[in-house]
């Protein structure tokens, strides 16, 4: 660079006078842009434990869900068992009540029999 002209005294104070204004500006710049760094870095960590809270939240609820649809699946394999058992009795009640029936038939059938007969023999002494 070409050499610096020499400055008066005046020129110099004029000159430092400028230099340390930008100075202060440069310093009260970088200040208010830390300061906005830091709330910057603020506001993301809140950011950051708001979102973990509601992922943990979210996490939660899926348990919960996930833990009642384990019970409703229970529950509903208990009723078909249940059911099932049901249907059993009730079938095997329906065979036994044939069968009973069928007897009492055939019960019945022995007594009109044995009534006919007795009515046949009453008709000979007669």
């Amino acid at each position: 660079p070409p050499p610096s002209p020499r400055l008066s005294p005046a020129g110099r104070s004029r000159n430092v006078a400028e230099q340390s204004a930008r100075a202060s500006s440069l310093e009260a710049k970088l200040e208010a842009a830390e300061t906005r760094a830091r709330a910057a870095e603020e506001s993301a960590s809140e950011a950051e434990a708001a979102a973990a809270d509601a992922v943990q939240q979210l996490k939660m609820r899926v348990q919960e869900v996930q833990t009642t649809c384990e019970q409703q699946e229970w529950e509903l394999q208990e009723a078909r068992r249940r059911q099932e058992v049901f249907t059993a009795r009730t079938e095997a009640a329906a065979i036994a009540m044939q069968q009973e029936r069928e007897e009492h038939v055939a019960a019945l059938a022995c007594v009109r029999e044995d009534n006919a007969a007795h009515a046949r023999q009453i008709e000979r002494l007669n």
